[in-house]
């Protein structure tokens, strides 16, 4: 299959359509936010378009998912806080500090490891948030959830869940420069889309993932971010004052 891409229309034009055809084709919608550059960058240009086309919103609130492993640098969580308490109008906000477990990476004996465990509250990295959108083991409404387990099981049964049967879209900042795996994801043939668009990808029964910004470049991040002034990670700053390249920057 030939594959025609055009070159007449710019990253951030093209994103911003892409945005229109997720609100057109999904009863409901809601970002995976992590809080780096390019869930940030998203997210900012979510809103531009929620704020700058009521009438394709109608009343409706993007979801935001967070997924608080329990270990992050400060000015991320910072940037995330402010992110969702500015724009508290737009947003459905799920905040899950949620006992599951992970893939460990700094161990040679664990496997694994599970975040906010309730029986090792003493060895937790930092305490838990207290904002009226974060989601725990003790408030939480997710009919889906049990005790420990694994992060992409919560990932798929959060997806189900804020479907409640309705077709979904869920906005994740993957971009195909950052790696070729991305790349691939992005080009494979064999997925099933929505109304044909490659940068959508059926993930369970009622919800697509979605990539609208996937062939933005590190530069098209943050010229869109200097251009609109928008808030974004301060932690970017440190990395370039210790002279990483924003092309390493992760």
């Amino acid at each position: 299959m030939k594959r025609v891409y055009n070159k007449s229309v710019n990253a951030f034009d093209a994103a911003y359509e892409r945005i229109g055809f997720i609100f057109d084709n999904f009863e409901k919608v809601y970002l995976s936010f992590s809080g780096g550059k390019d869930s940030g960058v998203m997210l900012n240009l979510t809103l531009k378009y929620m704020r700058e086309n009521p009438e394709k919103i109608k009343g409706r609130k993007l979801g935001i998912q967070i997924m608080d492993n329990e270990a992050n640098y400060e000015l991320s969580y910072e940037f995330m806080h402010r992110m969702m308490r500015d724009n508290r109008d737009k947003l459905d906000i799920y905040w899950c500090c949620m006992p599951i477990t992970l893939p460990c990476t700094v161990s040679a004996y664990h496997m694994d490891w599970q975040c906010w465990g309730e029986g090792d509250k003493e060895r937790w990295i930092r305490d838990m948030p207290e904002d009226d959108y974060v989601v725990n083991i003790h408030n939480h409404k997710f009919d889906f959830f049990e005790i420990d387990m694994q992060y992409d099981h919560f990932w798929d049964g959060f997806a189900e869940w804020y479907a409640q049967g309705k077709t979904c879209a869920n906005m994740i900042g993957i971009r195909t420069t950052e790696s070729l795996n991305r790349f691939r994801a992005i080009l494979n043939d064999r997925k099933e889309t929505k109304g044909g668009m490659q940068w959508t990808k059926k993930n369970t029964e009622h919800v697509f993932n979605v990539y609208p910004v996937f062939d933005w470049t590190t530069e098209d991040v943050w010229t869109a971010n200097a251009e609109y002034e928008w808030d974004y990670n301060k932690l970017y700053d440190v990395f370039y004052k210790a002279g990483v390249p924003i092309g390493s920057m992760r």
